[in-house]
């Protein structure tokens, strides 16, 4: 989880004061659902003990109150979300972009860019909104602990001990699950932005499959990824859902001693009815809190598939590209230049001169290297051939900016 919010955060520190607000917020809409049930439960008591209307009324205004706060900060806190996940969602992505852009030419020809469009935005949003929530959720959920725990330990310490203990089962299935989580959730990522890739070639390659009547071998192509898809996905799924059996399970069998150990003290007269509901409220909210960082570490496997396949991009290093700016070129002069694709030399030992106001022509058959050539005079091809090429008699192979900056 570190790696991903050192990742991420020189975007979130953009908007770091709109994101105190909305997690205050948050905060702030929690603890009005906190209220609701001391409000209820002592509703009850009082009711059983005066059957007083007037207490009626005294309730049904708490109650009004609180709910209509908690609506009005819910309201506040979605237009936030909203503004926050799409601004850095797109600032995240948009860098991503820049960074291919000035890739090397030979890296961007040899990816699919469906594929790799893809995978960017979906990765990128992805990250944005684990981040966003983890800092909203990590604060209200530790909130629904702690308050809840303090009012059951109160009430009854030994409910108190019971909730412990589930966390610790719930741990250790944590630590046990953890790896498959992540490799299954990686392989189900791959197959679908490579499905999506092969979906859009299908329509890309109209022309070309009705030329050739490749029809049956475009679908088949369609046809083995599509199973590769589902073969992963099943995987996926039958992983997500021992973890989720295992989460079920232990929460069964706290709310069956929560149901034993509560009827048990009121039979005793050691606990009201009333005391009951706001005993069984907080439980059940304590419960759901440690639900939340039980699942948090299925989140963060999900997540890190994310991290890893943008952090793989990041190590594409920029095409070098010089500091100096020419107003004007009289002469451009190739000395030695040399290209291959693999084994298969296409320019060797060029030695050329281009001079203003004249008119040159390049002509060779297809493959003979006329496209490759532009593309190393006009700097495309930087990095990728040997030899020197000279503006003014200025090498292009001058100092590089450092045009990105990986996030430490």
């Amino acid at each position: 989880m570190k790696k991903i919010f050192s990742f991420c955060k020189r975007y979130l520190l953009i908007y770091k004061w709109r994101l105190v607000f909305y997690v205050s917020i948050c905060v702030m809409a929690s603890s009005a659902t906190l209220i609701s049930p001391y409000i209820m439960g002592d509703f009850l008591d009082q009711l059983i003990a005066t059957q007083d209307i007037r207490s009626v009324f005294r309730y049904f205004v708490y109650f009004v109150a609180v709910n209509l706060i908690t609506l009005v900060l819910g309201y506040t806190s979605g237009r936030l979300y909203v503004q926050l996940q799409m601004r850095l969602g797109y600032a995240l992505n948009r860098d991503f972009i820049i960074r291919l852009q000035h890739a090397p030419l030979a890296y961007s020809t040899q990816q699919d860019t469906v594929y790799l469009n893809q995978r960017i935005n979906n990765d990128a949003n992805t990250l944005i909104i684990f981040c966003i929530n983890i800092i909203q959720n990590v604060l209200v959920n530790l909130m629904l602990i702690i308050v809840p725990a303090i009012m059951l330990f109160s009430f009854n310490p030994g409910l108190a001990g019971i909730l412990l203990g589930v966390a610790v089962v719930y741990f250790m299935f944590y630590v046990l699950y953890k790896r498959i989580l992540y490799n299954t959730n990686f392989e189900f990522k791959e197959s679908q932005s490579k499905f999506f890739a092969k979906l859009n070639e299908q329509l890309f390659n109209i022309r070309f499959i009705k030329l050739h009547g490749l029809f049956d071998h475009f679908i088949e192509r369609l046809n083995s990824c599509f199973n590769n898809l589902l073969s992963s996905g099943l995987r996926h799924q039958r992983a997500g859902y021992v973890f989720g059996g295992l989460d079920q399970f232990v929460i069964m069998v706290a709310q069956m001693i929560l149901l034993l150990f509560g009827g048990m003290e009121i039979i005793a007269g050691r606990l009201t009815i009333g005391r009951f509901v706001i005993v069984s409220a907080y439980f059940n909210m304590m419960l759901g809190a440690l639900r939340y960082f039980f699942s948090l570490g299925q989140t963060i496997q999900i997540n890190m598939v994310s991290y890893s396949r943008l952090h793989e991009l990041m190590q594409v290093n920029p095409e070098p590209n010089g500091e100096q700016l020419l107003n004007d070129i009289e002469h451009i002069e190739l000395k030695d230049v040399s290209f291959a694709y693999g084994k298969e030399s296409v320019i060797n030992k060029m030695n050329l001169t281009l001079k203003k106001g004249h008119v040159y022509a390049i002509m060779g058959p297809n493959g003979a290297g006329k496209s490759t050539l532009l593309d190393i005079i006009l700097g495309l091809q930087a990095g990728n051939f040997t030899g020197t090429v000279l503006y003014n008699g200025i090498s292009t192979e001058v100092s590089v900016k450092e045009q990105f900056r990986t996030p430490s």
